[in-house]
Order: structure tokens, then sequence, then C-alpha cells
């Protein structure tokens, strides 16, 4: 008789039999989706969207499966579908990082936007058309530097519809994860000349 290839570990078979994970799980789910409505609300009242006809709506969706983790993502304004101006994206992804990101049609940007922002810390761009692809530490996101210095990676970029500008806050930075965003929201859209 062949041997099951399902049967679990010992330490697999103590996480199935403990009730605390999931419920632990599910209460630092339940705090970091309270968080994210409260920064969606703060980001209605205080960061300015410029000219852009928007509703004053955010939305939060959670997910199980970003590279086989769970997340939360908010979203600034609500957007449906791929044909939106601007959306300021906050994700929490479970393992890994928050992470702040601005994703904005490239038509809306002045032609030295790359050149206004580059003297930001800890920026990355995406260099991809999949504007949905969050690992920040994968290629094809670039520090602002390593693509202002690389014609290949600016004429790539210059063929993107969206732009997407992010920065990544660690986990244990949660509590001020919510100042931090709207400083960053506010002076990107600013240095992005967007109001």
């Amino acid at each position: 008789m062949q041997k099951s290839t399902n049967k679990l570990t010992k330490h697999e078979l103590h996480f199935a039999e403990t009730k605390a994970y999931p419920k632990m799980k599910q209460a630092i789910s339940e705090k970091i989706g309270n968080q994210f409505a409260q920064l969606g609300n703060q980001l209605i009242e205080k960061v300015e969207l410029g000219n852009f006809s928007t509703p004053n709506e955010f939305k939060i969706t959670k997910g199980e499966n970003c590279a086989l983790m769970p997340y939360l993502v908010l979203d600034y304004p609500k957007i449906a579908g791929t044909d939106f101006d601007i959306v300021y994206r906050t994700l929490f992804w479970w393992g890994h990082y928050f992470s702040l990101n601005i994703i904005i049609k490239q038509s809306l940007l002045q032609t030295n936007w790359i050149n206004e922002i580059a003297t930001i810390k800890k920026l990355r761009i995406l260099v991809s058309d999949n504007i949905w692809q969050n690992d920040m530490s994968k290629i094809p996101y670039y520090p602002v530097s390593k693509i202002i210095d690389n014609t290949e990676r600016k004429a790539q970029l210059e063929t993107l519809e969206h732009i997407r500008v992010s920065t990544v806050i660690k986990l244990r930075h949660q509590s001020s994860l919510n100042d931090t965003a709207l400083d960053f929201y506010n002076g990107l859209t600013k240095k992005l000349n967007l109001i």
C-alpha cells in the first residue's frame, strides 16, 4: 500500500488543532480593516485630488492569495475596472509589509514628472503594464535613480498608460501608518503637480 502524500506533519497538525491561529488572523484582519476605513475617511478629508472628477468614496478589498498570503487593499478613490485617472492604493500584505502607491494615468503627468520626485527617498516605480503587481522586491520595480539614468527603462516607462509610484512601510510601523500615508500621498501629489 502506498503512503499518502497528504499526511500532515506534526507542526501542521498542531496548527490545524489550534483555534488560536485563525482567531488571531481574524482579529488582525479586522483591526487593519478598521484602520483602513479610518484612513479612507482621512483621505477624503485631507487629500486634494485636484481637478479629477472622482467621487469621494473609498473601497476596501480583502483577499487570501497575494502570492499565497492574505492581504487587504484600500483604494481611494474607489475604482471599477482599468479605466481610471488616479488611485491612492494602500496595501497590507501579510508576512511582508504595507505599501503606499499612487497609480495615475501617464497622460495626466507633466513631461518632467520623474525629475520632480527624484529626491524623495525609498520611492520605487513599476516599469510594467501590469499595474497590479505588488511585490516590490522584484523587478520590474526600480528606484527612481535606476530609471532616470537608464534610457531603455525611461523609454519603456513612457509607453505605459498608467504609472505606479510606491514605497514600503514595515509592518511594525502599523501604528503610524495613517499619518505616514497622508504625508506620502499629499507630498507626492504636490511633487507631481497634480493640484
